[in-house]
């Protein structure tokens, strides 16, 4: 089943409690924003990084030829080693070329660092979605399929000196808890 991802209007946002709400909408840098409500060790842990062919509907998302290979980075977000947020970035070829290199060497660092460094940065269509236990984002970010419940996620394409770069989030049944509960 394909994801239906739809603005916050229509996302139906609204009857989320409002921590994870907030979460959700944070326009700036989601590891700053969640570094705040981590008491203890918060981290950036790299999952994969390579060369693969996107998802067919990210790939249209990014003007993506049918085939056409695009670096893939996942990470994990994690307060005192329980994940948080799943994190998935794709980087067109195109994308990393002259000052944008340094976005395929980013390691543990946080890619909101770079991207809300660069005055140039805009994120557009930010779409958000229920995401299903079974659906290939939560496999990918390694929640067990029978958790139950629903998981939510947002999708933004951001443009650094025009140069597109799309990120997917993923938020985990320990951040929901988290941020429903104020802790």
């Amino acid at each position: 089943m394909r994801l239906v991802w739809r603005t916050q209007q229509q996302s139906g946002l609204n009857r989320l409690p409002k921590g994870l709400r907030d979460c959700l909408l944070e326009q700036g840098s989601l590891t700053r924003y969640l570094q705040k409500y981590c008491r203890s060790q918060f981290c950036l842990q790299l999952k994969d990084q390579s060369w693969k062919r996107p998802a067919h509907d990210e790939s249209q998302l990014l003007g993506l030829k049918e085939g056409e290979y695009a670096l893939i980075r996942e990470v994990l977000l994690r307060c005192n080693c329980t994940t948080w947020v799943y994190a998935r970035s794709i980087f067109p070829g195109c994308t990393l070329s002259g000052a944008q290199r340094r976005l395929a060497t980013l390691g543990k660092r946080p890619l909101g660092d770079v991207l809300f460094a660069d005055q140039s940065t805009r994120r557009k269509n930010a779409g958000y979605a229920v995401i299903p236990p079974t659906d290939m984002l939560c496999q990918l970010a390694g929640v067990n399929t029978n958790i139950g419940g629903e998981l939510w996620g947002r999708r933004s394409i951001f443009q650094i000196q025009q140069k597109p770069i799309l990120v997917i989030e993923v938020f985990l049944p320990a951040i929901t808890k988290c941020m429903n509960t104020g802790k």
